[in-house]
């Protein structure tokens, strides 16, 4: 039986804990009551799983980034996972919209022999209300340490004219959404058997790298309608089950 220990939470950071009927992991979900993030804002999550636990956290809703004045919204979330615990990383995607700026940073620690499935999704504006986002920033650092040693490094900097940087072919190829999945640990999914459910169609593209420690999946999107369904179909089979039920919202 996994049960919450210690829960601290303040500000416009809280978090939910429903029931989970579907498997034997706690479920943990984080809402910013703010409804967003603007300059200078800044929110930090913290959350870890002890021996043997599993433990799942995602989001309410997909987080929403609002035009800046001068200053970057800041999101840091820490996350940890000892002996034999499993972890899953779920939020829904952040929606960048016109001016924003964001500057996050997801730090993750595992046990030699902790399991781990991350996804973290980015959408520039919202197709259905004709948003384009052209100027912004966007600085996003993922760090994956496992057995004390540093197992994936990743960092994003967008920044000025991110619709010129967006439709660089060594950027996102004109795509205005995108995702990166992470799974490291004892459990992660053999590559070829990864690679045979990846997404296509709908102007997906889909790729999987096998690392010494960690597997890493990238996928770009034309817009955000067509992402989310194909990573949320994705997620699902690599879990072997459904999404939290936030997601099905």
């Amino acid at each position: 039986m996994n049960r919450l220990t210690t829960l601290r939470q303040s500000g416009s950071a809280k978090v939910l804990c429903p029931r989970n009927h579907a498997d034997a992991a706690f479920e943990a979900v984080l809402l910013n009551t703010a409804g967003g993030l603007a300059g200078g804002d800044c929110l930090r999550w913290e959350a870890s799983a002890g021996p043997g636990a599993a433990l799942r956290v995602t989001t309410q809703t997909a987080e929403r980034v609002y035009r800046s004045t001068g200053g970057d919204a800041s999101v840091e979330t820490r996350l940890r996972a000892e002996a034999g615990a499993s972890l899953e990383w779920l939020p829904q995607e952040t929606i960048l919209f016109e001016g924003s700026r964001l500057s996050r940073r997801l730090t993750i620690e595992l046990a030699e022999d902790a399991n781990l499935l991350a996804v973290e999704a980015v959408v520039l504006g919202r197709r259905a209300h004709g948003e384009r986002v052209r100027a912004g920033a966007l600085r996003d650092h993922i760090r994956v340490w496992q057995g004390g040693r540093l197992v994936h490094a990743d960092s994003i900097r967008m920044e000025g004219d991110l619709a010129a940087l967006r439709d660089r072919a060594a950027t996102l190829g004109g795509a205005q959404a995108f995702a990166t999945v992470l799974l490291a640990g004892p459990n992660r999914m053999a590559i070829d058997d990864l690679r045979s459910l990846l997404p296509s169609g709908d102007g997906i593209e889909a790729a999987a790298s096998a690392l010494p420690s960690i597997t890493v999946v990238r996928m770009l999107a034309p817009h955000g309608d067509p992402l989310r369904p194909a990573l949320a179909r994705l997620l699902t089979l690599l879990r072997g089950g459904p999404l939290p039920r936030v997601w099905q919202v």
